[in-house]
């Protein structure tokens, strides 16, 4: 989330600058440990509607 309103990975954190030594820098997203995880995630939710049918929930459209 912080990466869309502009942070960068950095050691040092600075506000003004939108830095911050938490965030991983983006080259860090491209193993394949994470693509699996990204995968994992993705389908748990595109599946959320099967997983609530299977304990008798429905989803309903709010007017």
């Amino acid at each position: 989330m912080h990466y869309l309103y502009g942070w960068q990975h950095n050691q040092n954190r600075n506000d003004n600058a939108k830095q911050h030594p938490c965030l991983l820098p983006m080259a860090a997203f491209d193993t394949d440990a994470l693509k699996e995880t990204y995968q994992y995630d993705l389908q748990s939710i595109i599946n959320i509607s099967k997983y609530l049918a299977y304990i008798d929930y429905e989803l309903v459209a709010m007017a």
